[in-house]
């Protein structure tokens, strides 16, 4: 299971990154929060977060290996190994990866296989499901605009 954005839904409420801080830190604090929504343009905010890479650059990257994959398919970080380098968050393409005050790195965990941030996402646009839901979702979009562009079809 993974967790998807559909964009057009977002409206930046940014109730996903209070209880995302709430949820791991017990405290409001976006900074904090393992998901950041980004304001892109005045119409359109985009939550970032992890997306589990199968072929983790930020696994690959790290010298000590505190980062893998475990049993349910999430990227967790070891953070009695981790020796706080931040050379994954340099790595990560989605700017996922997240540094504390105290200079430790963190990111999404996917709050134990129950994201808090899809149960508050007033529009839905946060999801948690199957990747193979994902990725047909794309085509059915993909399709849309096809059929759109050409009527006669």
């Amino acid at each position: 299971m993974i967790l998807s954005v559909d964009i057009k839904k977002c409206i930046g409420c940014n109730l996903c990154e209070i209880i995302c801080s709430i949820h791991n830190e017990k405290c409001v604090s976006p900074l904090r929060s393992r998901i950041e929504v980004v304001k892109v343009t005045e119409a359109a905010d985009v939550p970032i977060f992890c997306y589990q890479c199968d072929d983790a650059s930020c696994a690959a990257v790290c010298p000590v290996k505190a980062i893998t994959k475990d049993a349910r398919g999430i990227m967790v970080i070891d953070r009695e190994t981790c020796i706080s380098c931040r050379a994954c968050a340099f790595a990560c393409p989605f700017g996922a990866m997240a540094i504390s005050i105290e200079g430790k790195v963190f990111k999404c965990d996917l709050c134990d296989c129950e994201p808090a941030c899809v149960k508050v996402c007033p529009t839905k646009a946060i999801t948690y499901q199957a990747p193979e839901k994902v990725a047909y979702k794309k085509k059915e979009i993909a399709a849309e605009k096809l059929l759109a562009t050409n009527p006669t079809w």
